[in-house]
C-alpha cells in the first residue's frame, strides 16, 4: 500500500513538471506566484517535519521532490525576471 501512496504523491508533485518546462522553454514566467511557492514551501516542510517524525520514508521522498520542483520554478521566475529588468530604473528623460 505504501507504493501506491508514493506513486499517488509523486503523480500529484509531477503536476508541476509541465509548468516548469513551459516557463524554461518560453522564457516567461510572469504569471508565477511568488505567494504559491512560499505556501508550498511552508506546506512541503510540515509534511517533511511529520514524515520524519513518524518514520514514513514515502512522505520524506515525496516532499523532497516537491521542494525540487518549488525551488526549480523560483530559480526560473527568478531568473527570467531578472533577465527581462531594464538598466535603467527612471521613468523620466535622461
Amino acid at each position: 500500500m505504501e507504493v501506491v501512496g508514493f506513486l499517488g504523491g509523486a503523480t500529484s508533485v509531477s503536476a508541476g513538471l509541465p509548468q516548469l518546462l513551459k516557463c524554461i522553454k518560453s522564457g516567461n514566467t510572469r504569471d508565477l506566484s511568488y505567494a504559491t511557492n512560499v505556501v508550498s514551501y511552508i506546506g512541503s516542510s510540515i509534511s517533511m517535519y511529520y514524515g520524519i517524525s513518524i518514520g514514513h520514508e514515502a512522505i520524506v521522498l515525496i516532499t523532497v521532490y516537491s521542494m525540487i520542483m518549488n525551488t526549480l520554478l523560483l530559480g526560473a521566475k527568478l531568473y527570467f525576471e531578472k533577465r527581462d529588468t531594464p538598466l535603467l530604473l527612471c521613468s523620466g528623460p535622461v
